[in-house]
């Protein structure tokens, strides 16, 4: 059974409220597709997921493909990982 997820997620930099409607980003060179934004509208099992592509396009693919999108209101993290 799929999982019907929001299409929105709200992200908050300071006092300001941003809405953001594809906060994905699609990482695998699939379809010509990669580094075109997205959205998940369904996970299902075995981490797979159907997205939507902000032209419509539609597709059940692997999570891994994706990767959350990166906000550029947010400062970017320094120093070593451990």
């Amino acid at each position: 059974m799929l999982e019907v997820l929001r299409t929105a997620k709200k992200c908050v930099a300071g006092n300001m409220t941003e809405s953001i409607e594809y906060p994905y980003v699609f990482r695998w060179n699939r379809l010509d597709r990669k580094g075109q934004h997205c959205k998940v509208t369904a996970r299902g099992k075995l981490n797979s997921c159907r997205i939507e592509f902000e032209d419509g396009f539609v597709v059940i693919t692997n999570r891994n493909a994706l990767r959350k999108r990166s906000s550029t209101k947010e400062p970017q993290a320094t120093g070593s990982r451990r």
